[in-house]
């Protein structure tokens, strides 16, 4: 088997794109061409964008249009070695480096498979201060195996399927999460419109507590209890695994440490206001200041909480705190003043009768999806590092 590598550079176009200027937002933005962010790279096919841009826009900003089938990586940002697999013929941002693999020398998924399987060592090649980027010099510069185009593509049509496997039981997450949400508008109605006429009161009349999270650095040594920071917080799921440790003292651990029922927000960046209910964890963690905690008090239950905060009423109010800032945020203060509907309490247990169901399914499908990820990393290893015959 051959295991020689060849550069990105040696058989790949690379660049990237640009930003039109938002002063001219009627002129530049708005038209029907698709403008990829960093943000948007999730790691999957992108088959849409959330925003477009106009023929003048494209010229202001000297923007390429990227071919379908063309490879994305995030060059800096909150995503940072993110990717993505283009479907369709776009422009991008300039935290973006598009790729353009020779057809007739590399499968352009084959290609995508590798440069998730080099994502570490892309990482540790980071360069600056504050926000560490990649840059296209870095990419253009990684070396993966090339073998035959017809072994690229057994490979990549290998990868394709085990990934879907995973796709599918993450879709099924979702599905799960939407049935909550349903459920809780069935019992309780539209709280925008609160139809029942439940009782509404300020939050902070309602809980134990509203507080902030420990200002520590994560370190990967167990020398403290688990840090638990937005970042941790991935499509309404935490690995507690995964989670790093902070060292503190002991009456700022025990001021900070979480425990089942509690709440968890962000209150600052792009994630202002996103809420993760704590239904389990260790018995020694604590959470960040980055982080809100709330503990409901007697007269609301932990699930019927947790779905509101997952409601247009609850985020109705989020953008008006956040409105004319410019680094969106929340404190404690603007939190505690959230109104919030108070239902009976009989209702509210039903209700997490029914949550603790949906959340056994969802965490039975978690574990799959642990399995698969652990099947599909394995498959990616041994497909680029000459082990996999195909």
């Amino acid at each position: 088997m051959n295991r020689a590598t060849v550069a990105i550079d040696e058989f790949c176009q690379t660049g990237s794109g640009s930003t039109p200027p938002r002063e001219h937002s009627g002129e530049y933005y708005g038209g029907s061409i698709p403008w990829v962010k960093s943000g948007e790279l999730r790691d999957g096919v992108l088959t849409s964008t959330e925003e477009f841009v106009t023929d003048e826009g494209v010229r202001s900003a000297r923007l390429k249009l990227v071919p379908a089938g063309s490879i994305l990586v995030a060059m800096y940002g909150a995503t940072v070695g993110r990717t993505a697999l283009l479907g369709m013929p776009a422009t991008t941002n300039q935290a973006i480096c598009h790729i353009r693999p020779d057809p007739s020398r590399a499968d352009a998924r084959y290609v995508w498979h590798a440069l998730q399987e080099k994502l570490p060592e892309l990482l540790q090649k980071r360069v600056g201060g504050a926000q560490p980027n990649i840059n296209q010099e870095t990419i253009k510069s990684t070396r993966i195996r090339l073998p035959s185009l017809s072994e690229q593509r057994r490979t990549a049509d290998m990868l394709d399927k085990a990934d879907a496997i995973r796709r599918k039981r993450k879709e099924a997450i979702a599905l799960t999460d939407g049935l909550l949400r349903a459920t809780f508008l069935n019992m309780f109605g539209d709280p925008v419109k609160n139809p029942k006429g439940w009782e509404v009161r300020r939050l902070e009349d309602l809980v134990e507590l509203i507080d902030y999270g420990v200002t520590a650095s994560a370190i990967a040594e167990p020398a403290g209890p688990k840090f638990l920071r937005i970042t941790d917080i991935q499509d309404n799921h935490v690995d507690w695994k995964s989670v790093p440790y902070c060292e503190c003292d002991e009456a700022t651990a025990a001021r900070a440490m979480l425990r089942p029922g509690d709440i968890v927000f962000a209150r600052t960046g792009a994630t202002t206001g996103k809420s993760f209910w704590i239904s389990e964890c260790p018995d020694k963690a604590v959470f960040a200041s980055y982080l809100i905690r709330v503990r409901p008090g007697p007269r609301l239950l932990p699930a019927f909480l947790a779905e509101f905060f997952q409601s247009e009423a609850y985020w109705s109010q989020i953008r008006s705190m956040a409105e004319g800032a410019a680094q969106p945020g929340v404190n404690a203060s603007k939190l505690g003043g959230l109104l919030v509907p108070v239902p009976p309490m009989a209702r509210q247990r039903e209700l997490a009768l029914i949550s603790e169901t949906i959340l056994g399914v969802k965490r039975r499908i978690e574990a799959a999806i642990a399995e698969a990820d652990i099947l599909f990393d394995s498959l990616v290893h041994r497909a680029f590092n000459g082990v996999l015959s195909l």
